[in-house]
C-alpha cells in the first residue's frame, strides 16, 4: 500500500464505515446521506439534501492510521431536529408529519424534559413511527399523514397495556401518554 492516501467516512449514526482510496485528499467538509455512504461519490451539497455535515480527515497509510471523522459539534436535540425536518426533502415522510412531529416533540419535551431522543423509523404510509425501549417499559408513538398520531404503552413486569388513537397533534399530548412518560424518564 505504501503512501497511497484513503478517505475513512463514518456515516451519521457513526456505524457504518467506508474507505476511498485516492490520491492526496485535503480536509473538507462536505454533506452526506448515511443511506448512500455506500456509493462512494454521494456527496452533495446541504442546501438540496438536508444532510448533517461530517468533517473528514486524511491520513497516509504509512502513518498507521485511517481517516478520523469527527462529527460537528452540535447537541443531540439539534441533530434530533434536524433529522425530522430532512424527512419530507429526502421524501420518506410527508412535509405535514415532519411539523407535526417537531410540534408533537417540543410538546412531549415540555411536559417530560428528562425524556430522551426515541428510536425513529419512516413508515410506509409516508409518516414516523418513534419508540422507547426503557428498562420494563416500551412506548410508541406513530405520526400520520393525517395530522394525526396513536401511542401504545406496555408494562412488561406488570402486563399492562395502554393506548389511544387518531390524536389531533395541536391538542396538548394526553394525560394518560404524559403520565407513562413520567414513570419511564423521572
Amino acid at each position: 500500500m505504501g503512501s497511497q492516501r484513503y478517505l475513512l467516512i463514518n456515516s451519521i449514526s457513526g456505524n457504518n464505515f467506508a474507505c476511498i482510496p485516492g490520491a492526496i485528499v485535503a480536509t473538507y467538509a462536505r454533506w452526506y446521506r448515511s443511506t448512500e455512504m455506500s456509493d462512494h461519490n454521494s456527496a452533495k451539497d446541504q442546501s438540496t439534501t438536508g444532510q448533517l455535515p461530517v468533517v473528514l480527515k486524511t491520513v497516509s497509510i504509512a502513518e498507521s492510521s485511517f481517516a478520523h471523522v469527527e462529527q460537528p459539534d452540535r447537541s443531540s436535540e439539534e441533530r434530533w431536529l434536524s433529522y425530522i425536518r430532512s424527512l419530507a426533502q429526502r421524501e420518506l415522510a410527508t412535509a405535514g408529519v415532519a411539523v407535526a412531529t417537531e410540534h408533537l416533540w417540543r410538546q412531549l419535551r415540555t411536559a417530560v424534559p428528562t425524556i430522551t431522543r426515541p428510536n425513529a423509523s419512516p413508515t410506509d404510509e409516508l409518516g414516523l413511527s418513534m419508540s422507547w425501549n426503557r428498562d420494563r417499559h416500551y412506548l410508541e408513538i406513530e405520526v400520520h399523514p393525517s395530522g394525526e398520531y396513536d401511542w401504545f404503552y406496555r408494562d412488561r413486569t406488570d402486563r399492562l397495556s395502554d393506548r389511544q388513537r387518531a390524536l389531533p397533534v395541536e391538542a396538548a399530548p394526553a394525560d394518560k401518554l404524559k403520565l407513562h412518560l413520567k414513570t419511564m424518564f423521572e
